[in-house]
């Protein structure tokens, strides 16, 4: 897993280097068109760091994607579902070793029903969330 999120010290200097010997190569001499270059080699890195680190972050045995697990829960739920499922339709996984996926525990189910009773007194009951203090 790529660990890395963003560029670093030695990706400015490697867009520096690049910057500076595409125009000396092409014109033999230094050019206006190195700033040029380097902003480019920069935002071209940036997005192949992002995007390597952004791939490399989704489970390849589940489908589970953390950062769209953040964003929409449902759409992460069913990303996981479909993923297994193509994967039980998939001869190869046959052979592939088997996943360690977590049980649903039926008293899992209980506490989750009583949480959304909670909340839902909670939302009927009005303000949620006042300040005791400056109540008083």
């Amino acid at each position: 897993m790529y660990r890395k999120k963003n560029i670093g010290a030695l990706n400015i200097l490697v867009s520096v280097i690049g910057a500076l010997a595409v125009p000396y190569l092409i014109f033999h001499e230094l050019h206006v068109l190195s700033f040029v270059l380097f902003i480019a080699f920069l935002v071209m890195s940036e997005a192949f760091v992002q995007v390597r680190w952004r791939i490399a972050v989704v489970c390849k045995h589940c489908g589970f994607d953390p950062l769209l697990y953040i964003k929409n829960r449902n759409k992460a739920v069913e990303k996981v579902k479909v993923h297994l499922e193509r994967r039980k339709n998939d001869p190869a996984s046959l052979l592939a070793r088997p996943l360690n996926l977590p049980k649903v525990n039926p008293k899992s189910e209980a506490i989750k029903h009583q949480m959304k009773k909670a909340e839902a007194v909670k939302k009927s009951q009005g303000k949620t969330g006042s300040i005791v203090s400056r109540q008083i």
